[in-house]
């Protein structure tokens, strides 16, 4: 938080100058997105902001994807890490399906 030398004898308020400053630069920033986005995207971002957290992290690692970034950002629950984890261990330990079994299953999907 940036805090002026003035705002310390300013008065009974002494973070106000900071706040007022933290607001003035946060105008700033979303000025200058939106000097650099079209309007459509604009509205987008707008629409995005509203939702939940959850929902904006979604949206946002689509838009990465979409927009190049190589690896798409997936989040995992301690369920999935642990599912994971448990894989990755049954493979280094050359515990791995035989290939009817994998047959079987690819039929089952009719892939």
């Amino acid at each position: 938080m940036i805090v002026d030398a003035a705002a310390s004898v300013a008065g009974p308020h002494p973070n106000r100058f900071a706040r007022l400053r933290s607001e003035a630069d946060a105008k700033f920033a979303s000025d200058c997105y939106a000097a650099a986005m079209t309007k459509l995207l604009d509205r987008a971002v707008e629409r995005v902001l509203a939702l939940p957290a959850e929902m904006q992290d979604q949206a946002a690692r689509m838009l990465l994807v979409y927009a190049g970034d190589e690896e798409p950002v997936f989040e995992l629950t301690p369920e999935e890490e642990a599912d994971l984890n448990e894989a990755l261990s049954e493979m280094a330990r050359g515990e791995l399906a035989s290939e009817a079994a994998g047959t079987a299953i690819l039929s089952k999907y009719s892939l």
